[in-house]
Formats: structure tokens, sequence, C-alpha cells
């Protein structure tokens, strides 16, 4: 059994650029897919939710195939889908994004950028992401997202067993980068009641694993 619950507050800008989008099949596996729009560039809401919606179409329509292979495939229709959008709006846009497909006893995941996927078990928590970002002068960029322009590098495709009681959860970096909400997680098993004080976006789903 898989309970998923999420949140999403706005920072200091006037949208939010995250964008949530998570869901179970009827086969009991799940889908959590979280975007977030790139800074600096245009229209990140659209961008994230572009991203998002691209990726989990395929995955939902074509679940039966090796899951690996349909995450790459996922990836690049939804750098297509944003090359679309940023040809009819004349813009530049991007997203951060994060996929958890959770089937059976086996959780997948892929990712560009540095929206984060923990695991909590017994033995602790785990970060099984790895942030593509690099800090320059006075900034942090991302060296891998989603912008519509093709991908250099293959797509990190991961896997890794789970098992009953065990916590998955995505978050942006405005959420991981605030104390109070990553330690609401962490140490109490659950999302934050309240949020302030937020100069970024903050956005996390929350996926616990129960016995039936």
């Amino acid at each position: 059994m898989i309970d998923i619950n999420y949140c999403s507050q706005k920072g200091l800008c006037d949208t939010n650029q995250d964008f949530i989008l998570c869901k179970q099949l009827q086969d009991g596996s799940c889908i959590a897919i979280l975007a977030d729009g790139m800074g600096g560039l245009q229209y990140g809401e659209i961008a994230a939710a572009t991203v998002a919606q691209s990726i989990y179409k395929i995955l939902a329509e074509h679940n039966s195939v090796d899951i690996r292979e349909l995450l790459a495939k996922a990836f690049e229709q939804a750098d297509i889908a944003v090359a679309d959008k940023c040809k009819a709006l004349c813009c530049k846009m991007g997203a951060a994004v994060t996929v958890l497909y959770i089937k059976d006893d086996t959780a997948y995941y892929a990712w560009q950028g540095n929206v984060r996927l923990y695991y909590k078990k017994e033995k602790g928590i785990h970060q099984l992401t790895e942030d593509h970002q690099k800090e320059g002068d006075n900034c942090t960029f991302l060296t891998r997202c989603v912008n519509g322009r093709g991908f250099r590098n293959p797509i990190s495709i991961q896997e890794t067993k789970i098992s009953d009681m065990d916590l998955l959860f995505l978050c942006t970096d405005g959420f991981y980068q605030s104390k109070d909400c990553i330690d609401s997680v962490i140490v109490e098993n659950k999302l934050p009641s309240r949020i302030e004080y937020l100069e970024d976006d903050a956005s996390c789903i929350l996926i616990q694993l129960h016995n039936p």
C-alpha cells in the first residue's frame, strides 16, 4: 500500500515555478514527478508543467515495457515538448526534474538538474540523486536540465529495491535548503504544517510504503 502526500508553496516570485504530478496506476504502480522551472529563463511555470506532463503521458501509456527504456524515451519526448513551447513563445525555457516510478518492490528514478530524491529506511536517510550543478562566481548554475536542446549526456537512470515501511520523498531546492522543511520530513515523517519566509518556491512529494 502506498500513501502519497505533497505540498508546494510559492517563494518571493510572482508565480510558483514548481510543478507536482503524482498518481497511482491501475496495476498498483506509482509515478511521482517533480519539476522546477529554471530561474533566469522565461516561463518557468510553463516549462515545469510541460516537462512533467509530457513525461507522465509516456509513462502512463506505455507502462508494460522496460521501465528504464521508457524513462529514457519520456525524457526525450519532454525535451521535444519544451522545444516546441520555446518555438511557439519565441523564448528560452527549461526545467530541472526528477521522476520516481515505483513498480512492485523496485523504485526506478531518473533526473536532470537538482530536484532531489531521498530514501529513508531503518539505517537512515540516503540521497539517491546527485545534483547536476556547479558553483560559479556568486551563483550556482545547473549543468543539466530539460530545455529543448537535446542531451549532451545520457539521462541519469537508476533503480533500488524498496520494502514496506520505507519512505521516499522528492523535493526542490527551495524545500531542502529550508531546515524547517527538511527536518519535518526526516525527523517526523510528515510534511511541514506551515512554511514561512521562503525566498524560493518549495515543493515536496512524500511517499510512504505500508504493509497491506
